[in-house]
């Protein structure tokens, strides 16, 4: 399934068995490294779950919509899953 966000691919079984196997990381732990792409979870979106990248300057994550780029407060983030072998 393409995320029509960012345009990135997330198969979402691949989602729910990282989430399963406790790959959720806390952001108070860690942060991902600046500008990679990440799953977030927030309670600042409907969805709960947003494909976003880190800015380190101002300890947000950031989402393109229509053009527009918002900010959100993540609570957790995953790294993306591997993209499908040919």
């Amino acid at each position: 399934m393409e995320d029509k966000i960012t345009g990135v691919c997330v198969n979402i079984d691949d989602v729910i068995c990282e989430a399963k196997n406790g790959r959720w990381v806390s952001v108070k732990d860690r942060l991902p490294a600046p500008g990679e792409y990440v799953l977030t979870y927030t309670y600042e979106h409907e969805a709960g779950y947003v494909v976003a990248y880190y800015g380190s300057s101002s300890d947000m994550f950031f989402y393109e919509t229509d053009g527009a780029t918002s900010s959100i407060s993540a609570t957790h983030w995953m790294p993306l899953p591997r993209p499908p072998k040919e």
